[in-house]
């Protein structure tokens, strides 16, 4: 692993940027988890797995036009695999 990608991980400005956009947009993401799922447990899960997608190639993410519509995309996604 390169050391800029072993620095993202430890919280550079990728990590620090991931942390903002999920302060600001978990109670959006879990309302549309909530939306997709019916039930609050299942909404949950389906936050915590699209936010790990998320944070794995979150540098990529967030250079994207709009970061929430491909996060938001990843989840209904994922919701298709349970």
């Amino acid at each position: 692993m390169s050391p800029s990608r072993r620095g993202d991980r430890k919280g550079g400005a990728c990590g620090d940027g991931l942390r903002r956009f999920v302060a600001a947009r978990s109670a959006a993401l879990f309302r549309g988890a909530l939306v997709l799922t019916g039930n609050r447990d299942a909404a949950e899960d389906l936050v915590q797995e699209t936010l790990e997608r998320t944070c794995r190639k979150w540098c990529t993410i967030s250079a994207k036009d709009a970061p929430e519509a491909y996060v938001r995309r990843i989840m209904v996604n994922r919701c298709g695999y349970r």
